[in-house]
């Protein structure tokens, strides 16, 4: 939790694996919302042309958050999960990299 705010993925619908399944992005980012019925959501979504309210919202606070501050936030997240760090290391040797 930052600033009040719980940030949420709802990634059931990607066709291409779950967040959690590749990084250990919690406590940062959630599976779902731990308020239950409290719970009130705040979409932030961009697509082309369209955004929510709450992309606006968000941009704005980011654009007085420290470069610094993100960057540190970023690597906390960034932490692969042991079966994708395996499989990196498994695609990364096939390619000789």
């Amino acid at each position: 939790m930052q600033n009040g705010l719980d940030c949420i993925v709802e990634d059931d619908g990607w066709n291409s694996g779950r967040l959690h399944d590749f990084v250990n992005a919690e406590p940062c980012i959630l599976k779902g919302c731990r308020w239950g019925s409290r719970c009130r959501p705040l979409e932030i979504r961009r697509d082309k042309r369209q955004a929510t309210t709450g992309w606006f919202l968000i941009c704005g606070h980011a654009k007085g958050v420290p470069f610094q501050e993100k960057s540190a936030l970023a690597q906390k997240v960034w932490s692969y999960t042991v079966e994708t760090e395996s499989r990196l290391k498994e695609l990364n040797r096939d390619l000789n990299l």
